[in-house]
Protein backbone atom coordinates (compact mmCIF):
# COMPACT_ATOMS: atom_id res chain seq x y z
CA UNK A 1 0.00 0.00 0.00
CA UNK A 2 1.27 3.26 -0.89
CA UNK A 3 1.85 5.92 1.74
CA UNK A 4 -0.61 8.53 0.37
CA UNK A 5 -3.52 5.34 0.23
CA UNK A 6 -2.39 4.61 4.47
CA UNK A 7 -2.90 8.16 5.20
CA UNK A 8 -6.37 7.80 3.40
CA UNK A 9 -7.66 5.31 4.90
CA UNK A 10 -6.13 6.24 8.56
CA UNK A 11 -8.14 9.69 7.66
CA UNK A 12 -11.17 8.09 6.94
CA UNK A 13 -11.36 5.53 10.15
CA UNK A 14 -10.52 8.40 12.18
CA UNK A 15 -13.76 10.78 10.64
CA UNK A 16 -15.58 7.65 11.74
CA UNK A 17 -14.72 7.58 15.49
CA UNK A 18 -11.98 3.96 14.77
CA UNK A 19 -9.25 5.52 16.17
CA UNK A 20 -8.07 2.41 17.33
CA UNK A 21 -7.88 1.24 13.73
CA UNK A 22 -6.87 4.27 12.53
CA UNK A 23 -3.82 4.24 14.50
CA UNK A 24 -3.45 -0.10 13.45
CA UNK A 25 -3.58 1.25 9.72
CA UNK A 26 -1.22 4.03 10.64
CA UNK A 27 1.90 1.21 12.67
CA UNK A 28 1.02 -1.04 9.31
CA UNK A 29 1.80 2.14 7.11
CA UNK A 30 4.83 2.71 9.18
CA UNK A 31 6.36 -0.96 9.03
CA UNK A 32 6.53 -0.44 5.31
CA UNK A 33 7.90 3.25 4.95
CA UNK A 34 9.54 3.91 8.59
CA UNK A 35 10.77 7.40 7.30
CA UNK A 36 7.45 8.97 6.17
CA UNK A 37 7.38 12.09 7.72
CA UNK A 38 3.37 12.35 7.04
CA UNK A 39 2.55 8.85 8.87
CA UNK A 40 4.81 9.67 11.62
CA UNK A 41 3.03 13.13 12.11
CA UNK A 42 -0.70 11.51 11.77
CA UNK A 43 0.12 8.53 14.37
CA UNK A 44 2.04 10.61 16.54
CA UNK A 45 -1.67 12.84 16.79
CA UNK A 46 -4.12 10.31 16.89
CA UNK A 47 -1.80 8.47 19.77
CA UNK A 48 -2.27 12.09 21.29
CA UNK A 49 -5.97 11.99 21.07
CA UNK A 50 -6.16 8.93 22.65
CA UNK A 51 -3.72 9.96 26.09
CA UNK A 52 -0.61 8.26 24.93
CA UNK A 53 1.31 11.15 25.41
CA UNK A 54 5.19 9.49 25.84
CA UNK A 55 4.52 8.08 22.38
CA UNK A 56 2.59 10.62 21.02
CA UNK A 57 5.43 13.45 21.65
CA UNK A 58 8.46 11.07 20.87
CA UNK A 59 6.58 10.64 17.04
CA UNK A 60 5.79 14.09 16.62
CA UNK A 61 9.46 14.93 17.45
CA UNK A 62 10.47 12.25 15.03
CA UNK A 63 8.22 13.85 12.43
CA UNK A 64 9.38 17.69 13.14
CA UNK A 65 13.15 16.56 12.61
CA UNK A 66 12.25 15.25 9.68
CA UNK A 67 10.12 17.58 8.20
CA UNK A 68 10.16 21.23 10.34
CA UNK A 69 7.03 22.82 8.77
CA UNK A 70 5.16 25.35 10.86
CA UNK A 71 2.08 22.64 10.82
CA UNK A 72 4.11 19.65 12.33
CA UNK A 73 5.70 21.85 14.70
CA UNK A 74 2.37 23.28 16.04
CA UNK A 75 1.28 19.78 16.53
CA UNK A 76 4.25 18.91 18.50
CA UNK A 77 3.63 21.89 20.45
CA UNK A 78 0.26 21.40 21.25
CA UNK A 79 1.64 18.14 21.86
CA UNK A 80 3.97 19.53 24.77
CA UNK A 81 0.99 21.89 26.08
CA UNK A 82 -1.41 18.70 26.78
CA UNK A 83 1.29 17.07 28.88
CA UNK A 84 2.04 20.39 30.94
CA UNK A 85 5.22 21.48 29.60
CA UNK A 86 4.79 24.55 28.97
CA UNK A 87 8.13 25.69 28.45
CA UNK A 88 8.99 23.38 25.78
CA UNK A 89 5.75 23.87 23.95
CA UNK A 90 6.58 27.80 23.73
CA UNK A 91 9.80 26.97 22.62
CA UNK A 92 8.16 24.29 19.67
CA UNK A 93 5.59 27.37 19.13
CA UNK A 94 8.36 30.08 18.32
CA UNK A 95 10.77 28.12 16.55
CA UNK A 96 7.32 27.86 14.13
CA UNK A 97 6.94 31.33 14.06
CA UNK A 98 10.29 31.91 13.12
CA UNK A 99 9.16 29.67 9.67
CA UNK A 100 6.30 31.33 9.43
CA UNK A 101 5.37 34.54 11.17
CA UNK A 102 2.02 34.51 10.35
CA UNK A 103 0.55 31.53 10.64
CA UNK A 104 -2.88 31.30 12.01
CA UNK A 105 -2.82 28.30 13.80
CA UNK A 106 0.81 28.91 15.76
CA UNK A 107 -0.37 32.25 16.38
CA UNK A 108 -2.77 30.96 17.97
CA UNK A 109 -1.37 27.95 19.96
CA UNK A 110 1.53 30.40 21.07
CA UNK A 111 -1.00 32.76 22.57
CA UNK A 112 -3.10 29.67 24.33
CA UNK A 113 0.49 28.70 25.91
CA UNK A 114 1.49 32.11 27.38
CA UNK A 115 -2.16 32.48 29.21
CA UNK A 116 -1.21 28.66 30.67
CA UNK A 117 2.28 29.86 31.80
CA UNK A 118 0.80 33.02 33.21
CA UNK A 119 -2.22 31.20 35.25
CA UNK A 120 0.21 28.42 36.08
CA UNK A 121 3.14 31.37 37.65
CA UNK A 122 -0.33 33.14 38.91
CA UNK A 123 -0.61 29.79 40.67
CA UNK A 124 2.71 29.28 41.79
CA UNK A 125 2.97 32.81 43.32
CA UNK A 126 -0.01 32.16 45.23
CA UNK A 127 1.29 29.36 46.25
CA UNK A 128 4.62 30.24 47.43
CA UNK A 129 2.72 33.29 49.39
CA UNK A 130 0.45 31.12 51.14
CA UNK A 131 3.64 28.87 52.25
CA UNK A 132 5.25 31.78 53.49
CA UNK A 133 2.43 32.49 55.67
CA UNK A 134 2.70 29.16 57.02
CA UNK A 135 6.34 29.21 57.92
CA UNK A 136 6.54 29.92 62.09
CA UNK A 137 10.14 29.54 62.14
CA UNK A 138 13.16 30.14 60.24
CA UNK A 139 16.29 28.09 60.39
CA UNK A 140 19.60 29.77 59.95
CA UNK A 141 22.69 27.62 59.40
CA UNK A 142 25.90 28.96 58.80
CA UNK A 143 28.53 26.43 57.07
CA UNK A 144 32.30 27.39 55.76
CA UNK A 145 34.82 24.90 54.19
CA UNK A 146 36.68 22.75 57.40
CA UNK A 147 33.62 23.55 59.71
CA UNK A 148 32.15 20.01 59.83
CA UNK A 149 32.73 17.46 57.66
CA UNK A 150 29.73 16.52 54.85
CA UNK A 151 28.61 13.56 57.18
CA UNK A 152 27.84 15.97 59.61
CA UNK A 153 26.36 18.60 57.81
CA UNK A 154 23.51 15.61 56.61
CA UNK A 155 23.46 14.80 59.95
CA UNK A 156 21.95 17.99 61.12
CA UNK A 157 19.84 18.64 57.92
CA UNK A 158 18.28 15.10 58.36
CA UNK A 159 17.55 15.93 62.23
CA UNK A 160 15.56 18.64 60.61
CA UNK A 161 14.29 16.80 58.06
CA UNK A 162 12.69 14.22 60.81
CA UNK A 163 10.87 17.37 62.53
CA UNK A 164 7.35 16.06 63.49
CA UNK A 165 6.39 19.83 63.41
CA UNK A 166 6.52 20.64 59.14
CA UNK A 167 5.97 24.83 59.25
CA UNK A 168 9.87 25.44 58.65
CA UNK A 169 12.47 27.03 56.32
CA UNK A 170 16.31 25.98 56.35
CA UNK A 171 18.48 29.22 55.38
CA UNK A 172 21.91 27.47 54.52
CA UNK A 173 24.49 30.03 54.24
CA UNK A 174 28.23 29.11 52.87
CA UNK A 175 31.25 31.69 53.98
CA UNK A 176 33.08 31.84 50.73
CA UNK A 177 33.28 30.79 47.37
CA UNK A 178 32.81 26.70 47.17
CA UNK A 179 36.72 25.56 47.12
CA UNK A 180 34.52 21.94 46.15
CA UNK A 181 30.34 21.17 46.12
CA UNK A 182 28.48 20.71 48.83
CA UNK A 183 27.23 17.32 48.97
CA UNK A 184 23.99 16.34 47.10
CA UNK A 185 20.46 18.23 49.24
CA UNK A 186 18.36 17.00 46.78
CA UNK A 187 16.46 14.41 49.37
CA UNK A 188 15.59 17.28 51.86
CA UNK A 189 11.53 18.39 50.80
CA UNK A 190 11.64 21.17 53.31
CA UNK A 191 12.09 24.63 51.89
CA UNK A 192 15.88 24.77 51.72
CA UNK A 193 17.80 27.78 50.53
CA UNK A 194 21.59 27.96 50.18
CA UNK A 195 23.31 30.97 49.56
CA UNK A 196 27.36 31.27 48.90
CA UNK A 197 28.71 34.28 49.57
CA UNK A 198 30.96 36.17 47.31
CA UNK A 199 33.94 36.83 50.01
CA UNK A 200 35.08 35.02 52.87
CA UNK A 201 34.03 36.64 55.98
CA UNK A 202 35.57 34.35 58.21
CA UNK A 203 33.82 35.17 61.67
CA UNK A 204 32.02 32.00 62.58
CA UNK A 205 29.79 32.49 60.68
CA UNK A 206 28.14 35.64 62.57
CA UNK A 207 27.86 37.59 59.21
CA UNK A 208 26.23 34.64 57.82
CA UNK A 209 23.58 34.42 60.98
CA UNK A 210 22.75 38.40 60.52
CA UNK A 211 21.74 37.92 56.93
CA UNK A 212 19.18 35.49 58.05
CA UNK A 213 17.53 37.34 60.16
CA UNK A 214 17.13 39.75 57.38
CA UNK A 215 16.24 37.54 54.88
CA UNK A 216 13.78 34.88 57.22
CA UNK A 217 10.27 34.76 56.32
CA UNK A 218 10.02 33.03 59.99
CA UNK A 219 8.06 34.77 63.11
CA UNK A 220 10.90 32.89 64.78
CA UNK A 221 14.86 32.43 64.78
CA UNK A 222 16.30 29.23 65.21
CA UNK A 223 20.03 29.01 65.24
CA UNK A 224 21.49 26.16 63.88
CA UNK A 225 24.99 25.10 63.32
CA UNK A 226 25.98 22.33 60.96
CA UNK A 227 27.17 19.74 63.39
CA UNK A 228 23.88 20.79 65.64
CA UNK A 229 20.93 18.11 65.97
CA UNK A 230 17.42 18.80 66.98
CA UNK A 231 15.46 16.01 68.25
CA UNK A 232 12.18 15.04 66.33
CA UNK A 233 10.06 16.80 68.63
CA UNK A 234 11.97 19.79 69.31
CA UNK A 235 9.81 22.37 67.03
CA UNK A 236 6.44 20.95 68.33
CA UNK A 237 7.80 21.20 71.49
CA UNK A 238 9.05 25.12 70.96
CA UNK A 239 5.41 25.61 69.41
CA UNK A 240 3.82 24.52 72.26
CA UNK A 241 5.81 27.15 74.60
CA UNK A 242 4.50 29.57 72.00
CA UNK A 243 1.69 30.05 72.63
CA UNK A 244 0.06 32.71 73.95
CA UNK A 245 -1.35 31.67 76.85
CA UNK A 246 0.81 28.70 77.61
CA UNK A 247 2.56 30.60 80.53
CA UNK A 248 -0.26 32.06 82.77
CA UNK A 249 0.27 35.30 84.57
CA UNK A 250 1.63 34.95 88.25
CA UNK A 251 0.57 36.94 91.34
CA UNK A 252 3.12 38.18 93.64
CA UNK A 253 3.49 39.63 96.61
CA UNK A 254 1.86 43.39 96.43
CA UNK A 255 -0.57 42.29 93.75
CA UNK A 256 2.21 42.67 91.39
CA UNK A 257 0.70 40.27 88.22
CA UNK A 258 4.34 38.56 85.85
CA UNK A 259 3.37 37.49 83.07
CA UNK A 260 6.28 35.92 80.74
CA UNK A 261 5.43 36.71 77.30
CA UNK A 262 6.43 34.71 74.24
CA UNK A 263 8.89 36.33 72.71
CA UNK A 264 11.68 34.36 73.79
CA UNK A 265 12.07 30.64 74.35
CA UNK A 266 15.24 28.90 75.54
CA UNK A 267 15.58 24.94 75.66
CA UNK A 268 18.31 22.41 77.37
CA UNK A 269 21.05 20.69 75.03
CA UNK A 270 23.26 18.05 75.39
CA UNK A 271 27.00 18.78 74.76
CA UNK A 272 28.68 16.79 73.08
CA UNK A 273 32.36 15.29 73.39
CA UNK A 274 33.23 16.55 77.04
CA UNK A 275 35.89 15.35 78.88
CA UNK A 276 36.02 16.05 82.84
CA UNK A 277 38.18 14.91 85.30
CA UNK A 278 39.65 15.76 88.16
CA UNK A 279 41.98 18.59 86.96
CA UNK A 280 39.92 19.67 83.96
CA UNK A 281 36.59 20.21 82.38
CA UNK A 282 36.41 20.83 78.62
CA UNK A 283 35.69 19.94 74.86
CA UNK A 284 37.71 18.09 72.89
CA UNK A 285 36.40 18.19 69.59
CA UNK A 286 36.44 15.23 67.80
CA UNK A 287 38.10 13.18 69.96
CA UNK A 288 35.00 10.08 70.21
CA UNK A 289 34.22 11.08 73.48
CA UNK A 290 30.92 9.97 74.45
CA UNK A 291 30.87 12.35 78.25
CA UNK A 292 27.93 14.95 77.68
CA UNK A 293 26.85 17.85 79.63
CA UNK A 294 23.59 19.25 79.83
CA UNK A 295 23.03 22.95 78.81
CA UNK A 296 20.29 23.92 80.74
CA UNK A 297 20.80 27.69 79.16
CA UNK A 298 19.60 28.64 82.95
CA UNK A 299 20.63 31.35 84.06
CA UNK A 300 21.36 32.94 80.96
CA UNK A 301 24.97 33.86 80.93
CA UNK A 302 28.42 33.67 79.02
CA UNK A 303 29.82 29.99 79.09
CA UNK A 304 26.28 28.60 79.84
CA UNK A 305 23.97 28.85 76.79
CA UNK A 306 25.00 27.73 73.38
CA UNK A 307 23.81 29.41 69.78
CA UNK A 308 20.95 26.81 69.15
CA UNK A 309 19.38 26.70 72.55
CA UNK A 310 17.60 30.43 72.37
CA UNK A 311 14.30 31.03 69.93
CA UNK A 312 13.56 34.45 69.57
CA UNK A 313 10.67 36.49 67.66
CA UNK A 314 12.44 37.81 64.31
CA UNK A 315 10.85 40.89 65.06
CA UNK A 316 13.08 41.72 68.28
CA UNK A 317 16.03 40.37 66.35
CA UNK A 318 15.73 43.16 63.97
CA UNK A 319 14.63 45.40 66.69
CA UNK A 320 17.68 44.79 68.83
CA UNK A 321 19.90 45.44 65.73
CA UNK A 322 20.64 41.68 64.51
CA UNK A 323 23.62 39.19 64.82
CA UNK A 324 25.57 42.44 65.74
CA UNK A 325 28.61 40.72 67.19
CA UNK A 326 31.19 39.18 65.65
CA UNK A 327 33.38 38.03 68.64
CA UNK A 328 33.88 34.03 68.55
CA UNK A 329 31.44 33.31 71.60
CA UNK A 330 28.67 36.13 70.41
CA UNK A 331 26.29 34.26 71.64
CA UNK A 332 27.18 34.54 75.34
CA UNK A 333 26.97 38.56 75.36
CA UNK A 334 24.34 39.21 73.01
CA UNK A 335 21.42 36.13 74.94
CA UNK A 336 22.25 37.88 78.43
CA UNK A 337 20.98 41.37 76.77
CA UNK A 338 18.07 40.29 74.90
CA UNK A 339 16.56 38.33 78.06
CA UNK A 340 16.98 41.54 80.03
CA UNK A 341 15.69 43.51 77.31
CA UNK A 342 12.80 41.43 76.69
CA UNK A 343 12.24 41.15 80.61
CA UNK A 344 11.86 37.62 80.64
CA UNK A 345 11.82 33.98 78.58
CA UNK A 346 10.48 31.08 79.05
CA UNK A 347 12.58 27.84 78.89
CA UNK A 348 11.65 24.47 78.23
CA UNK A 349 12.20 21.39 80.85
CA UNK A 350 12.88 18.93 78.17
CA UNK A 351 16.36 18.35 76.36
CA UNK A 352 15.59 18.77 72.83
CA UNK A 353 18.86 18.36 70.87
CA UNK A 354 23.10 18.19 70.79
CA UNK A 355 25.59 20.58 70.06
CA UNK A 356 28.48 18.37 68.94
Amino acid sequence: MKEQEVLDQAQALRRNGDRAMAITQLRLGLSKHPIHPKIIEQLGINLLETGEREEAISLLQISAALSPKPEVLNNLAVAHLLDSDLYEARRIALRGMTISPNDLKLRQTLATIEDHIHAANSNRLEEQAAARKLIKYSIIMPHYDGSVTDEQLLRGLRSLAAQTYEYFEVLLYHDGPLSRPLPDLSEFTFPLKLTVTETRHNNWGHTQRDMGVRAAVGEYIVHFNPDNILYPNALAEIAAMTVPDAYPAITLPNNYTWYANNNIVIFPIYLMEVISNAVFTGRLRNSGAFHRMVLSGYPVQRHMIDAMQLVMKRSLWLEYGGWSDTRFDSDGYLYPKFVQNNGCARFCGNILGEHW
